[in-house]
């Protein structure tokens, strides 16, 4: 008898275990975003100098390294996440209140501003899933693509991505590739 009572906390465990793991994978894509944030570095080839390049940025050679190792860790571990990231990406779709330099962070000693360098989260969001599901090992993040250029595309990206989360990421990025062979 003892044991029939036992039972029914069973779906409550279980509940609270996959709110766990959805919180835990909320954390670990959320620490890898602020990784992403550090593309900054990836601006050095565009420097004449590594001096130059440090005291516009104003950050030391060490920081630099530091930074440099988290952005490509965070790239690395973007396009080899499990297909979970997109619904985390997804979150941000209507999110038009923040800029945020996940995508690209424009040298601070230049005078031009380009629209790529004031993205909110949702515009930043799209370029993401687009480059999880185009690229797979790309080891930068592509910011210009013709396809986002389109409202339709960017709705068949979002459409597909909502509809596709649960797959295995070959399957996902696959089945995408497909679609857009299709289109």
């Amino acid at each position: 008898m003892e044991m029939k009572n036992n039972f029914k906390y069973i779906p409550i465990f279980f509940i609270l275990v996959t709110d766990f793991l959805i919180a835990q994978s909320n954390a670990d894509y959320s620490e890898l975003l602020k990784g992403l944030s550090k593309n900054y570095v990836s601006n050095y080839h565009k420097s004449e100098s590594l001096k130059d390049f440090l005291t516009c940025y104003n950050v030391d050679y060490k920081t630099f390294k530091k930074d440099k190792a988290l952005y490509d860790y965070s790239v690395h571990k973007f396009y080899n996440s499990e297909s979970q990231i997109i619904g985390f990406l997804l979150k941000y779709k209507n999110d038009d209140t923040h800029i945020n330099h996940w995508i690209t962070t424009e040298n601070p000693c230049k005078s031009t501003i380009k629209l790529h360098n004031m993205l909110k989260n949702s515009q930043a969001s799209i370029i993401l899933l687009y480059n999880y599901l185009e690229f797979d090992g790309n080891n930068t993040i592509i910011t210009n693509s013709e396809f986002l250029e389109s409202k339709n595309n960017i709705n068949l990206l979002i459409n597909f991505s909502e509809k596709n989360i649960g797959l295995k990421v070959k399957t996902l990025r696959d089945k995408w590739k497909k679609i857009k062979q299709d289109q």
